[in-house]
């Protein structure tokens, strides 16, 4: 009780101060969402679309090459070659990719896919 009197109405000011101070500096951290997932697909070296993958967020992308075309798909978090008019199908059997750092590639008709994020999961250390 005699901290409260020995304070006066300056450090309660100050102290509001400090306080709306430090919570206007934490909003930055508090917005920012760091499994945020970018698509970045490219074509003979060249990128050609970049997208920011979101919950709810559906999209077909046809790229068309001399070799024939690729489909891409885009479904929440995940993409994946749907189908390439490419030989192997190595890149459609690639599957989904979900986490930052995974590639697929369509050699043929130069298209990579690339998934781009905050945090890139380790699947294996090799000694």
């Amino acid at each position: 009780m005699k901290l409260l009197k020995a304070l006066k109405k300056g450090d309660f000011i100050i102290f509001a101060v400090i306080l709306f101070i430090a919570v206007i500096c934490l909003i930055p951290f508090i917005n920012t969402q760091s499994d945020q997932l970018i698509c970045e697909i490219s074509q003979d070296n060249k990128i050609i679309n970049k997208i920011i993958l979101n919950k709810g967020y559906k999209d077909k992308i046809t790229i068309e090459t001399k070799n024939g075309n690729s489909v891409i798909c885009i479904d929440d978090n995940s993409v994946w070659f749907e189908h390439s008019d490419c030989p192997d199908q190595i890149c459609v059997n690639t599957g989904k990719l979900t986490h930052a750092g995974q590639i697929a590639v369509c050699l043929p008709n130069k298209v990579i896919i690339k998934l781009i994020g905050q945090e890139n999961k380790i699947d294996a250390i090799v000694n």
